[in-house]
């Protein structure tokens, strides 16, 4: 199997890719009119709680970045302590505890935090070297 090489430019593309995603998506969900985020995607999700669970994993993945750029050490997960994201059990009570933040949070606050972490994502990742973002196990004492 060959091996594709990824540079810091395409893993700042595929950012950009992304936001242009959310954007449309968020475009076409409101040409019928405003959006609360309490309308169901798929029968199982609201538009909050995939924001919410997306945004979720998303400031952890974030955290352990950022601590890897400035050396900071291993990173505090952003649930509960006593939570535990390397079981199935403790990856769903995860899911559930997102779930729950975005019951109290509005939809503006969780596409905020989306926009926030895409550009803090993107400022972490062109400030960070390209040996510290492709070197396998660069990283294990923060993220084993």
């Amino acid at each position: 199997m060959s091996i594709i090489p990824i540079t810091k430019a395409d893993l700042l593309r595929a950012i950009d890719t992304e936001e242009d995603w959310w954007r449309a998506v968020l475009d076409l969900a409101t040409q019928t009119g405003p959006l609360t985020g309490n309308e169901a995607l798929d029968g199982t999700w609201t538009f909050k709680e995939l924001l919410a669970h997306i945004t979720g994993w998303r400031v952890w993945t974030l955290a352990r970045l950022q601590a890897a750029a400035n050396g900071n050490g291993a990173a505090m997960p952003p649930w509960p302590a006593g939570m535990d994201d390397t079981t199935e059990e403790g990856t769903g009570e995860i899911n559930a505890w997102f779930t729950e933040q975005s019951h109290v949070e509005s939809l503006a606050t969780g596409v905020d935090r989306l926009n926030s972490q895409l550009a803090e994502l993107r400022r972490t990742i062109a400030r960070m070297s390209d040996d510290d973002l492709f070197t396998p196990g660069r990283f294990v004492s923060i993220d084993p």
